[in-house]
């Protein structure tokens, strides 16, 4: 699936320049690379006023490194299947990218999260990827519309994306909350 394994953790996050070749080694589709772009900036311009303005405190290498690193292997996972979260934080793991795998593994479904606790990285990347639709920025009810059209092809697939609509929407509410309108999409 690309690079060479590595076993250790590095604390290194990678630049910008750096994620953009460690998914072109990982045989990353551009329209693939293009949604991670747009997700990272999304992400960004969201972490921006919540770091400044509310006071948050976010690791902005990490929201960016994260952001473009999401969907590392969603690709391979289309080509071979498996879950493109689950093998994508095993493959940051063997690049020792630590730090990003819970933002891999958890930019799908949420899992455990503190509706009024700080705005984690995990949960900035998983809102911003809810908000874009391949290249576009677009609302929740057309992101999830759009999910259910590609993926909701069976009812447990249904049930899953729908499962996340309320989670998703309470996420929404807990950062938007905490922006000013004027740096709200």
């Amino acid at each position: 699936m690309g690079m060479g394994c590595e076993n250790t953790c590095n604390d290194k996050l990678p630049d910008r320049r750096r994620c953009l070749l460690l998914l072109a080694a990982e045989g990353v589709p551009g329209h693939i690379c293009a949604h991670s772009e747009r997700v990272a900036e999304v992400a960004l311009r969201l972490a921006r006023p919540l770091m400044g303005v509310a006071g948050e405190t976010l690791d902005i290498k990490l929201v960016e490194a994260g952001a473009l690193l999401h969907d590392i292997s969603k690709f391979f996972t289309i080509q071979n299947g498996g879950n493109h979260c689950t093998i994508g934080g095993a493959r940051a793991r063997e690049l020792g990218l630590c730090a990003i795998v819970p933002i891999i593994e958890r930019h799908v479904d949420l899992g455990e999260w503190d509706p009024q606790g700080p705005v984690t990285e995990v949960e900035l990347i998983n809102y911003a990827d809810k908000r874009v639709c391949h290249t576009e920025v677009v609302t929740l009810a057309e992101r999830f519309d759009d999910l259910l059209h590609r993926y909701g092809k069976t009812q447990h697939a249904r049930t899953r994306i729908t499962g996340n609509w309320d989670v998703i929407k309470k996420l929404e509410e807990k950062i938007m909350g905490r922006i000013p309108v004027v740096n709200r999409f």
